[in-house]
């Protein structure tokens, strides 16, 4: 094979490489809706790997777990359904761009990891949950997150009591998620 040739076909080949990961990329970042299953789980086994981080070259101790904080209020009709907390200010966001609930969603954000840092220091040491929770800063910040959105988002709903869980799952959906719930907070007098 002449040198030329050899030039040639190494050109192609990184133009070919360089393409696939162009169209992977856009793929992966394009709206579930306008993909099918096939295109979507080839852009994830692509991508994920390489901007995820799941296989720990660069990063020491990788994020294992996506988090995410879920709550409920329960007032005179009952319980809500559960909202996500990230959700209730990324929805602000989007629709009024120049506001302040992008650092809304930074805080709830820093909440999950103090949510999650709680549940860690819980399961080193003996004390029930009822005891433990209550006096934890990661739980005490998450229930005034959870109260102040009850008071800003739902201001219709009377609230009497919250509950917050935490949602840990496993970012290849290889595993069903995990769910920690925590002790519940009354707010008002109303029953538990």
């Amino acid at each position: 094979m002449s040198e030329h040739r050899i030039l040639k076909l190494f050109f192609f080949a990184c133009l070919g490489v360089f393409v696939l990961h162009f169209t992977m990329t856009l793929l992966h970042n394009t709206p579930e809706k306008y993909l099918t299953p096939r295109m979507e789980s080839y852009s994830h086994l692509w991508c994920y790997p390489t901007f995820h981080q799941g296989w720990a070259l660069f990063a020491p101790e990788p994020q294992s777990k996506h988090k995410r904080m879920e709550m409920r209020y329960y007032g005179p009709s009952g319980w809500s359904e559960w909202y996500r907390a990230e959700h209730i200010c990324m929805d602000q966001h989007i629709r009024y761009r120049v506001t302040h609930y992008s650092k809304l969603c930074h805080v709830t954000q820093n909440t999950v990891y103090h949510l999650w840092m709680a549940v860690d220091h819980f399961d080193q040491q003996d004390r029930p949950a009822e005891q433990f929770y209550p006096q934890n800063m990661g739980y005490g910040i998450a229930m005034v997150l959870a109260e102040n959105y009850a008071h800003h988002f739902l201001p219709e709903m009377e609230v009497h009591t919250l509950q917050i869980r935490l949602i840990l799952e496993d970012p290849f959906e290889l595993q069903d998620p995990e769910v920690i719930h925590f002790p519940t907070k009354t707010l008002m007098d109303g029953p538990e």
